[in-house]
């Protein structure tokens, strides 16, 4: 059971390293969602209906689960009228109407 635990626990003498980036992990499932942004993969396929969403990891892709409306209806901002499929999106959005306006002096 220790060794089981120091296994996951402690760091690997000598980590997984991208050959793509100075980038370090702790194990080679890391390594592969990393190579997978670098390779442009996204295998991680969103699982609410009617959603096209897919994500290099699958920890990516449950934050987005969580956010992306269970039914397919849109959800739509209530400034402007744009239709977004998740409330996440909605929220991000929202920040445009928000964001100062600025103005050219010239």
């Amino acid at each position: 059971v220790l060794a089981n635990h120091k296994l996951k626990c402690l760091p690997p003498k000598d980590p997984p390293r991208c050959t793509l980036c100075p980038a370090v992990f702790k194990n080679n499932w890391d390594l592969q969602v990393h190579l997978n942004r670098h390779n442009g993969l996204t295998p991680f396929q969103c699982r609410k209906e009617g959603c096209t969403k897919a994500f290099a990891g699958p920890i990516v892709r449950i934050i987005h689960e969580k956010n992306c409306q269970k039914e397919s209806n849109q959800v739509v901002c209530p400034s402007c009228g744009m239709a977004f499929k998740c409330e996440l999106y909605l929220q991000r959005h929202m920040i445009t109407h928000e964001a100062p306006k600025y103005e050219c002096a010239v």
